[in-house]
């Protein structure tokens, strides 16, 4: 079968790599130009083409994209083809920080119809519910004991007949999850997506569904206010970045997104939120951008490097022109000591405060940590220290959360009143605020 697949991220990569082992003749596209999808290629076999030709002869086209992307794809791309043509939507609808907006979706229509809507051809939802790890690793022979489902939503029974018999050949049972109408209940949040069931499970979930779940995980996804209770939080991949090219940020924060997006993985990273401080001088003392990802798997210090060993790890988005963006100054992998929060309620997070530092002990950070929240600047602070980084990471990190409307100034603002720990020596003391957050579905 020739397919086209629009989209190079994870899932298309992936979906890629499946299919063209499969025999199947796929080509992939993006919106850059298949100049950028030489590493994709060398990794999955399938053929980098313009997006204008992605769908030329093809009997199916998958559609791996952020939902917000959908109305910018080339005018009649899809809705040109022959209507025998299956179109399959693997997308999902992440409100806010990734896809801002849908007014017809936040009203209650179905993301796939919306989608239908804007491509003017019948679609196809599958592939929106498994992750990309478990579609490279999860298939198994037909009729073999707790196969994954795949489910299937569409009105054409012709395409969805098609899309059942690839689902298959994937190594997962295809299930006809009703017309395109129902395909809100394989929408995020709901029982059948990302849990891997097995077929009687899988039908009983579909049924289990209702659109409440869905929009509970919109409303946590992103959420306004990302830090994690300490219980959750066994410690943080640390990062500190500079732009190299300051006229290009839009680019390098789209760039950027997409990776955290793919390498924030449910059991080892739960969440990833992104600080800046534009007043910063790209220094490594003086970072623009931090990012910090909470890791939540039972022994820190084995959670980035199974992230980086993962099928699913976005190798290939180093390949694209804009990952040369970003300059990082710091990574690091550091463990959870202990935490403290500011009793009574607090709004959301606007930013935090960092400081790496070297030398004293866990008691005397405790001491101050429990001083500055005692100002009510700052509502959480959290101690960790170092597993593993470079360049020479310090030996302690610590992260003070805070709801301030003016969080850039506010730790200059509370330090007046504390004292410095004699024997703590900082290497960096810098205040971000919040620019963008993300949290896995299985957070």
């Amino acid at each position: 079968m020739r397919i086209g697949i629009i989209g190079a991220g994870n899932v298309g990569a992936t979906l890629a790599a499946q299919l063209t082992r499969l025999g199947h003749q796929v080509a992939i596209a993006n919106s850059r130009g298949p100049e950028t999808l030489a590493q994709v290629a060398a990794q999955t076999g399938a053929t980098p083409v313009p997006i204008t030709h992605v769908t030329s002869q093809a009997d199916a086209v998958i559609t791996a994209v952020p939902e917000k992307s959908i109305p910018g794809l080339p005018a009649g791309l899809l809705s040109a083809l022959p209507r025998n043509t299956v179109v399959i939507d693997a997308g999902n609808y992440v409100p806010e920080l990734r896809d801002g907006h849908i007014d017809a979706i936040d009203a209650g229509l179905p993301e796939s119809q919306w989608v239908q809507s804007q491509l003017r051809h019948p679609v196809v939802k599958a592939f929106n519910t498994i992750r990309p790890a478990s579609l490279a690793n999860l298939g198994k022979p037909a009729g073999a004991p707790g196969r994954a489902v795949i489910p299937v939503a569409g009105d054409d029974p012709a395409a969805k007949s098609v899309v059942l018999e690839l689902a298959d050949q994937l190594g997962f049972d295809g299930l006809d999850a009703g017309p395109l109408a129902e395909s809100w209940r394989q929408q995020p949040g709901t029982p059948i997506y990302t849990t891997d069931l097995p077929l009687d499970a899988a039908r009983q979930a579909l049924a289990d569904a209702n659109p409440a779940q869905t929009a509970s995980w919109r409303s946590r996804h992103p959420q306004l206010n990302p830090a994690m209770p300490p219980t959750r939080r066994t410690g943080v991949r640390f990062v500190l970045a500079n732009p190299s090219d300051p006229s290009r940020l839009n680019e390098l924060s789209d760039w950027y997104g997409t990776y955290s997006a793919a390498v924030t993985v449910p059991g080892y990273l739960a969440s990833d939120v992104h600080f800046e401080n534009p007043d910063a001088s790209g220094e490594r003392n003086s970072a623009r951008y931090a990012t910090i990802y909470d890791i939540v798997s039972p022994d820190p210090a084995t959670a980035w490097p199974d992230t980086e060993h993962s099928p699913a790890y976005p190798t290939n988005l180093f390949s694209d022109p804009r990952a040369k963006l970003v300059s990082p100054a710091l990574r690091a992998s550091y463990a959870l000591v202990g935490s403290q929060l500011q009793p009574g309620p607090h709004g959301p997070l606007t930013g935090i405060h960092v400081i790496l530092s070297n030398g004293g002990s866990d008691t005397e950070r405790q001491h101050r940590e429990a001083q500055i929240l005692q100002t009510g600047s700052f509502y959480s602070a959290s101690r960790f220290r170092i597993i593993e980084g470079f360049p020479e990471p310090a030996e302690w990190l610590e992260i003070f959360e805070t709801d301030d409307p003016d969080p850039l100034h506010a730790y200059p603002r509370v330090t007046s009143h504390t004292l410095p720990a004699s024997q703590i020596q900082p290497q960096l003391t810098e205040s971000f605020r919040l620019a963008a957050a993300r949290t896995t579905s299985g957070a």
